[in-house]
């Protein structure tokens, strides 16, 4: 049996951003969760059951005429997340895969051990601490860790 990602529609909300300073009411806020899966680890299986679901969702609003939009984290100081319609909360998806050389073209062999998938629900500390623990880093960042 395929893994089953976890989908839950909420109703009609009233949505802020992280910073409070965009509000907007939304006909469904609807919160992705990866399938659970043995020891909670990242799979391709559930990853690609999430996919399928997405494409559901979006194939769904397509019919019913809705706006579809998605939120993250709600960092954005922008109405980039703004909709009428149905909110996606992607701030749960946080799969990893590191990828290995079959899933990459030829010229980019010899960089495999540094090539990294990760879901959009991925925050830059999280994946910091990640990539600290298999002894990379990002080159870059800007991490606020403070609430």
């Amino acid at each position: 049996m395929p893994p089953t990602p976890r989908i839950t529609r909420t109703g009609p909300q009233h949505w802020v951003n992280a910073h409070g300073n965009v509000t907007a009411r939304v006909s469904q806020l609807i919160d992705l969760r990866n399938a659970l899966t043995p020891g909670n680890q990242s799979t391709l299986e559930a990853y690609n059951a999430m996919t399928g679901a997405l494409q559901e969702l979006m194939h769904q609003a397509l019919t019913d005429n809705v706006h579809l939009r998605a939120a993250g984290a709600g960092w954005s100081l922008s109405e980039a997340a703004v909709t009428d319609g149905w909110l996606l909360n992607t701030q749960p998806l946080d799969f990893t895969f590191h990828l290995n050389q079959s899933m990459v073209s030829p010229e980019m062999q010899d960089r495999t051990a540094y090539l990294w998938f990760v879901q959009c629900g991925i925050g830059v500390a999280q994946l910091s601490a990640l990539l600290h623990h298999q002894g990379q880093s990002l080159q870059t960042s800007g991490v606020n860790d403070t609430p």
